[in-house]
């Protein structure tokens, strides 16, 4: 029964991974978003997240009053997401034009470092810059090499990646953050998720305390780099992408920080479904009660 168990939830993983938002890549995108928007009904699909998630916005208070559409929302968030790494590989410039709208573009520059939230579907930001003839370079997580379709699809999405020419780096490699900086190439960065054992600030918002990591916030102080923080929401309606970007130059580690605190919870206020970060919403949103300051 449980190697049952187990195959089925890969079979429903596969459908949610890659079947469903595959079909975007043959169909209009306006057809695209209304079919996910109607998949966001099927109450098993893309269910696990969105429960967890749910539980994280109901402990910030942010559900409302209709819990069913709250959920409805964040799997059509998630499927977004996952469409673009198809999307990513097989739309070209006419398809970013018409369905990503952003500011980003005018405050690029190559002495920047950029922040932004695990919040919407931003995998069209590293296009963005590729196309303003800029080196994007995304700080990763290491894979997990288990044959999962959750894996399988990361994998996938290092590849289109990389083949958009976006270089990856492990967080811990000093040596390659080191060769962008000489470079100087973009470092891109989601600080909202901390690691144990790593050094953060918590910045003081309306919802809590941001727990943020504070090492690249400081690498953008000591080297003088500018500072964009970057919000990747999107229109459920339309599926139009929503990049709102703010610039912040010669100040400090936790200035910057605060800066992205605050624009990433004004987003989270305004549509808490899109951060996926909620699902662990008690550790990296702290009570503002708290005396805990830094680590």
């Amino acid at each position: 029964m449980r190697l049952i168990r187990l195959l089925l939830r890969e079979c429903r993983d596969y459908v949610q991974y890659f079947v469903i938002p595959a079909l975007a890549v043959v169909m209009p995108w306006w057809l695209a978003i209304r079919f996910f928007r109607l998949v966001a009904y099927v109450p098993f699909l893309y269910r696990t997240n969105a429960e967890a998630c749910i539980n994280g916005a109901e402990y910030l208070n942010l559900v409302g009053n209709d819990k069913t559409a709250w959920l409805r929302a964040y799997k059509v968030c998630q499927m977004v997401d996952v469409a673009d790494v198809f999307l990513l590989a097989t739309r070209g410039k006419g398809y970013w034009k018409k369905y990503i709208h952003e500011n980003v573009s005018e405050l690029l520059s190559s002495r920047s470092i950029i922040f932004f939230p695990h919040y919407g579907a931003g995998m069209w930001l590293l296009r963005i810059i590729a196309l303003n003839r800029l080196q994007p370079n995304l700080l990763v997580n290491r894979l997990d090499k288990s044959l999962t379709a959750y894996n399988l699809l990361n994998r996938l999405r290092v590849k289109v990646l990389q083949g958009c020419g976006v270089k990856l780096i492990f967080a811990d490699d000093l040596k390659c953050i080191k060769a962008a900086l000489q470079n100087e190439e973009i470092i891109l960065v989601s600080p909202d998720m901390p690691q144990s054992h790593v050094a953060s600030f918590q910045s003081e918002t309306e919802l809590g305390k941001l727990n943020i990591m504070s090492q690249f916030f400081f690498l953008a102080e000591r080297r003088s780099l500018a500072v964009i923080n970057v919000v990747l929401g999107f229109e459920i309606s339309s599926g139009v992408r929503l990049f709102e970007a703010q610039i912040h130059k010669e100040k400090t580690a936790e200035v910057y920080a605060n800066y992205f605190a605050r624009q990433t919870v004004e987003a989270i206020k305004k549509h808490p479904y899109f951060w996926r970060m909620m699902v662990m919403a008690p550790q990296v949103m702290l009570p503002l009660d708290s005396s805990k300051t830094s680590q």
